[in-house]
């Protein structure tokens, strides 16, 4: 069962003995039932006797409680169950649950260190598959960053050349001291339209 950050309850993510797709309807809180619990208090927890897991699931609400009849196919509660919390130092990601259904074998104090440390192992991996996520949207951030970083002063080099060139035959033009022939004004005219032009169609791909 692993913690649902956003719903706020604990989801199952993998189950053997148990029907997952019905299972998946179920939805704990901290502190609900022997999972809740486990998962509330980060301690390892080992209810050896139908009584005390009784006892500790009573406060599980009804319509999980059916979920877990449904998915497991019979209504007797487990005979033994060791739960074990997965976390990394504060970080809990949720609990491993084992149980006893059939059978005389039931767990000990001495298989909750085994168990732990399966737990833990599973921690590990999703404590550094999420870290590599968490880098990889870092990464490709930056790229992202890197590539606009670009674009922007393509863009700007390639709107300063039209805007210099419109600029540099308008202040030819209006220089007082210079009387241009009207051929030259017409070829600076038609060079500034050409460039007003060419910023168009640029204009245009960037909108694009």
């Amino acid at each position: 069962m692993l913690w649902d950050q956003a719903a706020g309850i604990l989801r199952p993510e993998a189950a053997f003995g148990y029907d997952l797709e019905v299972f998946k309807e179920i939805g704990l809180r901290a502190g609900e039932g022997i999972t809740g619990k486990v998962f509330a208090e980060n301690a390892a927890r080992l209810l050896n006797s139908p009584e005390e897991i009784a006892k500790a699931m009573d406060d599980i609400r009804p319509d999980n409680f059916q979920v877990v009849v449904r998915s497991l196919g019979v209504e007797e509660l487990p005979k033994c169950t060791l739960a074990a919390p997965i976390s990394v130092d504060s970080q809990k990601y949720g609990v491993l649950i084992l149980e006893t259904i059939e059978g005389p074998d039931i767990f000990t104090k001495a298989d909750i260190p085994f168990v732990q440390t399966l737990a833990d192992l599973i921690a590990m991996a999703i404590d550094r598959s999420r870290l590599t996520a968490k880098a990889d949207s870092i990464r490709e951030t930056r790229e992202a960053e890197r590539m606009r970083s670009e674009l922007m002063a393509a863009l700007s080099h390639e709107l300063r050349l039209p805007l210099t060139a419109i600029k540099g035959y308008t202040t030819a033009l209006l220089m007082d001291e210079v009387k241009w022939d009207p051929g030259k004004i017409i070829e600076f005219l038609q060079l500034i339209d050409a460039e007003c032009d060419n910023m168009q169609v640029l204009l245009s791909d960037i909108l694009d």
